[in-house]
């Protein structure tokens, strides 16, 4: 993502973790604090790129158990998922 970074300005940060993020949200969130810590970006920016990873894996999980559980069992999954991600957007529009 620092590649990246350099190469799109920070405006790509959010597509970038996004995508990183659909197969580990760990590693976007801790690129986006490694990016915050040497000062390349500040956490205005940070914290919705990581929500931007954050809904995407969240999102894969989903498909990953409904392909895996099927379709009722996603959906019993679904509601949990959703409160999850939106429980996240809300802390990130109050910061």
């Amino acid at each position: 993502s620092a590649v990246l970074l350099q190469w799109l300005e920070p405006a790509a940060l959010s597509a970038t973790l996004a995508v990183s993020g659909i197969a580990d949200v760990h590693a976007a969130a801790l690129a986006a604090a490694r990016l915050v810590a040497v000062g390349r970006i500040d956490a205005a920016t940070a914290v919705p790129a990581v929500l931007a990873a954050f809904a995407t894996n969240s999102t894969s999980k989903l498909v990953f158990a409904c392909v895996s559980g099927g379709r009722r069992y996603g959906l019993r999954l679904l509601p949990g998922i959703v409160l999850m991600v939106a429980a996240f957007a809300l802390a990130a529009w109050l910061l």
